[in-house]
């Protein structure tokens, strides 16, 4: 559908709807209901009150029931637009005269019949409060006259229809009236359906994080695991993610117990109870190690004869025999069973490599069932890579972010920081050395774990090396000597970062050019910190990033550029992952 005529439909939309409103206010205001004026009122009242929240729910109207600055008709994309449109013409029509009289053989006249009164009262002044029912002033006539005005059925707010008269009124046929109306109403409630059960879905997923964040008890957490998972250990796609983050909040927990054995030597306790145990690799059985030409920190190779890709992470002499623990236990860590929401690789174990101070993780080739040839292993393209060439559309560039942000989500939701995220760790692995990322649909993978740990202020906080090329990812708060601990929204503001390259689609050190030039020599400290400020001014707040992803993008970005921010830093780092998880929830309702 071209937009024009996407934009047509969306009017009619708001125009029938409105036309339905104004059959709800001409019988309900009109004179001479009788002595049952009261009940009478308050049946179809009840019902106009059903079609407002309705049309709130499908997002006609703005919570507060006003149409505020929300584009005319902007229906949510997740109903059933064209049978909502049938169901509310049917009720437009039910509600006209010509039905009326027609269809219950009751009549709306605009003259005073000779024989009314004003519901039971002689007096022709205004009616008395009781006649009015008992749902008078739940929908007020400034919602009503603006609804109205908006398609020019009145001539402002502030000018309701004439009220007209009632030439005969039975109440079992106005009752069958206002029966067949519920049956209308009740049908567009049931357009919704769907939507409830996501809304719903939405809930049980913030109740799961705020759970599996709080709780401390191994054994609560692997049950809540196997009960997300199902109880025949089949993934369920809806909670999948949730088990992952238990387990790795669970093996956390492991980790940072002095009381466990075996902790900090690769050993932990299995889900069954049995204890798992990573043995060191031996660097005789990694062969043909290929560095990366961009990256010689990364690089491929086969383990064992079968093919892995590797990371070094080079640690100082001094704290060498201090991290080897954590680096046994980060490799446990991201051994743990696989979860399609969790885009991280397989690792096997680390080599630790004599007299270089050097560690190498090495991990499963995710690719390697579908290689075209295990005997030229292609190298991983990296975000970075494709920034400089491939355009992709809008949809994948959605995908792609949202993708992320259920990774980063998860490892969060588990208790874990990553501290280095940037589009240079974010990879493809193509299954030959023709295959592209993008036409081939590959997966994203976040690497560059080497400095993750627990989010534990008592844990040894390493900082990566000062690079400016790696600085401009970083939350000011983590740049410079000293820095303050690394927390949570310190990942979702370098997050901000890569979504701003993926809007642009350009390396962010291209996009901060008007404000700094990482390969200029020596950058100052203060234009590494204003990056954020800069970024939200000119790429957020300037419209944009909405331009060219869309006012939801918009808002994700925004929120991950300012996280942290000094007004609500506690805020940020307390419930940071519910705007995460709500911002998730948010771009997988896009559809382009």
């Amino acid at each position: 559908m071209d937009p024009g005529t996407a934009l047509a439909v969306v009017s009619l939309s708001f125009q029938v709807f409105a036309g339905c409103i104004r059959g709800f206010v001409l019988l309900s205001t009109a004179h001479n209901l009788g002595s049952d004026a009261s009940l009478l009122r308050t049946q179809l009242g009840l019902e106009e009150w059903h079609f407002m929240q309705w049309a709130e729910k499908v997002g006609l109207l703005s919570k507060d029931g006003k149409l505020g600055g929300r584009t005319v008709g902007e229906m949510d994309p997740r109903i059933n637009e064209k049978l909502a449109l049938k169901l509310m013409f049917e009720l437009e029509a039910l509600l006209e005269r010509d039905k009326i009289r027609s269809r219950y053989k009751m009549d709306l006249v605009v003259e005073r019949p000779a024989d009314a009164v004003i519901d039971g009262k002689e007096d022709e002044g205004s009616e008395g409060k009781d006649a009015r029912g008992v749902l008078n002033g739940i929908i007020s006539n400034e919602i009503r006259g603006e609804i109205l005005a908006r398609v020019k059925l009145i001539q402002s707010k502030n000018h309701l229809p004439k009220r007209l008269w009632w030439a005969a009124v039975d109440r079992s046929k106005f009752e069958a009236l206002v029966r067949d109306v519920r049956a209308i109403v009740q049908g567009l409630w049931a357009l919704l359906n769907p939507i409830q059960q996501e809304d719903l879905q939405h809930q049980i997923e913030s109740i799961l994080s705020v759970v599996i964040r709080f709780s401390e008890d191994v054994k609560d957490l692997r049950e809540l695991g196997d009960i997300l998972r199902g109880n025949n250990g089949a993934e369920r796609s809806e909670t999948a993610e949730f088990a992952k983050a238990a387990e790795l909040k669970a093996v956390g927990i492991e980790i940072g117990s002095e009381k466990e054995p075996g902790v900090g030597r690769g050993i932990l306790p299995t889900e069954d109870g049995r204890v798992k145990v990573l043995q060191p690799l031996q660097i005789e059985k990694l062969t043909g190690f290929e560095p990366h030409q961009k990256n010689k920190s990364i690089g491929i190779g086969y383990y064992d004869h079968e093919p892995v890709f590797v990371e070094v992470k080079t640690v100082e002499p001094f704290l060498r025999s201090k991290l080897r623990d954590r680096v046994n236990n980060l490799a446990i860590l991201l051994s743990t069973s696989k979860d399609a929401s969790f885009h991280t690789l397989q690792c096997l174990g680390v080599i630790e490599i004599p007299n270089k101070s050097q560690f190498a993780f090495v991990y499963v080739y995710p690719t390697s069932e579908t290689l075209e040839d295990k005997r030229n292993l292609p190298q991983p393209i990296s975000l970075l890579d494709l920034l400089n060439g491939s355009q992709p559309s809008v949809t994948y560039r959605l995908n792609l972010a949202t993708a992320l942000l259920r990774t980063i989500n998860i490892f969060h939701t588990g208790g874990w920081l990553h501290k280095d995220l940037r589009s240079e760790n974010i990879l493809f692995f193509p299954t030959s050395s023709s295959s592209h990322p993008l036409s081939s649909n590959l997966t994203p993978y976040l690497t560059g774990f080497q400095f993750s740990r627990l989010d534990n202020r008592a844990e040894i906080s390493e900082r990566p090396s000062s690079n400016p090329s790696h600085d401009i990812y970083r939350h000011r708060y983590a740049l410079g000597e000293p820095s303050m601990a690394f927390e949570q929204f310190m990942d979702i503001y370098s997050l901000g970062t890569i979504l701003i390259e993926i809007a642009e689609w350009r390396p962010l050190r291209h996009v901060l050019l008007k404000h700094v030039d990482v390969k200029s020599g020596e950058v100052p400290l203060d234009r590494l910190a204003g990056i954020g400020k800069w970024l939200n001014e000119t790429k957020v707040e300037s419209g944009m990033v909405a331009f060219r992803m869309g006012d939801a993008f918009a808002r994700a970005v925004k929120k991950c550029l300012r996280a942290g921010d000094s007004e609500g830093e506690d805020k940020h780092v307390k419930e940071g992952h519910l705007d995460t998880l709500g911002t998730i929830h948010e771009l997988s309702k896009c559809v382009i």
